[in-house]
C-alpha cells in the first residue's frame, strides 16, 4: 500500500539549550544515544541528536516506542539503516543547521546540503567537473560565465539529487556520481532536473534558500507532506 510520505525536519539551534539537549536526549533509544555519545564536535552532536529525535518522533507516530525501536532496527548490506521487516522505510540527513527524516512505504533516500558561499564557486567547479557527467559539469560552467552567484546553489541542488538517489538505492556513495545524470537537456537548450529516474521519483524540497533538499522515493509520485519541529 502506497501513503504519502512524510518529511520530519528541525532547525538543530534549539538544542543549544541545555535543558532541552538533555530532555530530547533523554527520549531516544539506546543505539541512537550512542551514537550521539561517539561524537565530539558539538555542532555535530547537536545535528546527530536532531536527526536522532526526528526518527524517534516518525517511529512514534506509527506507534512505536522509543524502548522498541532496537528490535526493529538493522543495517542493510550497504550498511544503510533500515525496519527489519520493511513495513516502511526511512532515511536521515543533517548539514548546517538542519536536520531531516525521511519516511515512505517503499525504499527512500534524502539529503540536505548547505549552499557554500560564493567564494567556493570555483572549488565547486572542480569537484564537478571531477565528479559529475560532463553534461551536468559543462551546465554549471556555462552558468558561471553567465550568472556566477548562481553556481553554488545549482551545484548543491545537484549534488544533493545525486545523494538522495544513492541512498535510496542503498548505495551510499559507493555509486559513481558521474555514472547516471540528474538534468534534462531540451531542443530549446532549456535544461531542467529530472522528475523520475528508473523507478525513482525526486522531490525537492524548499525550506530554506541556504540550503537544498532533495527526496528521492521509488514509485512514489507524491511529494512529502512536511512535518516540522521536534514534537514537544
Amino acid at each position: 500500500m502506497r501513503e504519502v510520505p512524510l518529511l520530519y525536519y528541525a532547525d538543530t539551534g534549539s538544542l543549544k539549550d541545555p535543558v532541552l539537549y538533555e530532555k530530547l536526549y533523554a527520549g531516544l533509544p539506546e543505539s541512537r544515544k550512542k551514537k550521539v555519545d561517539r561524537i565530539r564536535p558539538v555542532a555535530e552532536k547537536m545535528r546527530s541528536l536532531a536527526a536522532g529525535v526526528l526518527l524517534t518522533r516518525g517511529f512514534a507516530d506509527r506507534g512505536i516506542s522509543p524502548e522498541s525501536m532496537d528490535d526493529l532496527l538493522e543495517e542493510g548490506p550497504g550498511g544503510k539503516p533500515g525496519v527489519r521487516d520493511q513495513r516502511f522505510f526511512f532515511n536521515l540527513s543533517h548539514s548546517g543547521g538542519y536536520a531531516i527524516a525521511l519516511f515512505a512505504s517503499h525504499e527512500a533516500g534524502c539529503d540536505v546540503e548547505e549552499v557554500k558561499p560564493e567564494e567556493k564557486t570555483g572549488a565547486n567547479l572542480r569537484i564537478a567537473k571531477r565528479f559529475f557527467t560532463p553534461e551536468e559539469s559543462r551546465y554549471l560552467e556555462e552558468l558561471a560565465r553567465e550568472d556566477k552567484g548562481a553556481v553554488n546553489g545549482e551545484f548543491t541542488r545537484m549534488w544533493s539529487y545525486k545523494e538522495s538517489y544513492c541512498k535510496a538505492l542503498g548505495e551510499g556513495l559507493k555509486l559513481p556520481f558521474d555514472s547516471f545524470c540528474v538534468l534534462d537537456f531540451d531542443l530549446h537548450n532549456s535544461t531542467t532536473y529530472k522528475t523520475v529516474i528508473g523507478d525513482y521519483c525526486f522531490h525537492s524540497i524548499d525550506l530554506d534558500p541556504a540550503y537544498r533538499i532533495t527526496c528521492c522515493i521509488r514509485n512514489v509520485p507524491e511529494a512529502p507532506c512536511l512535518i516540522p519541529g521536534f514534537g514537544l
